[in-house]
């Protein structure tokens, strides 16, 4: 707690503050600073995540999930096992667009590499070898994936179309597609950041 004098024109801040001193008389305004650790501020204020909070019907298409390695795996372990199929990207082997491409076909048993945008949409869009009828694309490290703001755009804008049209070839039902980027607490407000840069207002959860 500390003090602020006031004089008849209002506060007098300190000449470290930036404030000019004033003459005449003063009065002292307390004000109460809470000092929280850095971990408090990245982690205690999201919303604890569950896998029934990530897949309800209301549930966004895109979410944030922050917390460790350690927190992520125990979250992917507790998946549940009914008609769900989750994959994990990982998000530090995006650095180029290639890359990123190799890695999604990887982790989506896609039977052949994509090796552009549109081809990627298309085995997004099929999946039949992998049959469910909720689906979550869950990008690890995401902060660290593809550090090019157009090219991050672009991604962003493909999930955005998958998202919204989810998995076809079950017909008039499609499989819902939800995406999930993971980002360790040091690295959350980046991740935040670069998503706002690009016109993506994502909620964010923390991991148990």
């Amino acid at each position: 707690m500390f003090g602020i004098k006031s004089g008849p024109s209002g506060p007098l801040f300190p000449s470290w503050m930036g404030g000019p001193a004033r003459d005449g008389p003063t009065r002292v305004y307390w004000v109460t600073h809470s000092l929280r650790t850095a971990s408090q501020l990245t982690v205690q204020e999201d919303p604890k995540i569950s896998w029934a909070t990530l897949l309800a019907p209301e549930a966004p298409w895109l979410s944030v999930l922050v917390g460790s390695r350690g927190q992520l795996d125990r979250f992917l372990e507790a998946q549940p096992a009914a008609d769900l199929v989750v994959r994990t990207v990982p998000g530090d082997s995006g650095d180029d667009e290639d890359a990123l491409l190799a890695a999604w076909s990887f982790a989506f048993d896609f039977p052949t590499v994509s090796n552009n945008w549109n081809s990627l949409v298309d085995w997004m869009r099929d999946l039949s070898w992998l049959p469910a009828s909720q689906y979550v694309a869950l990008v690890s490290d995401a902060d660290r994936l593809l550090p090019d703001r157009d090219r991050f755009r672009q991604f962003m804008e493909v999930l955005s179309i998958l998202a919204l049209e989810g998995v076809r070839y079950r017909g008039s039902r499609p499989g819902r597609l939800r995406f999930a980027l993971h980002a360790q607490p040091p690295n959350r407000d980046h991740l935040l950041l670069r998503l706002r840069q690009v016109g993506h207002a994502v909620p964010r959860f923390a991991l148990a």
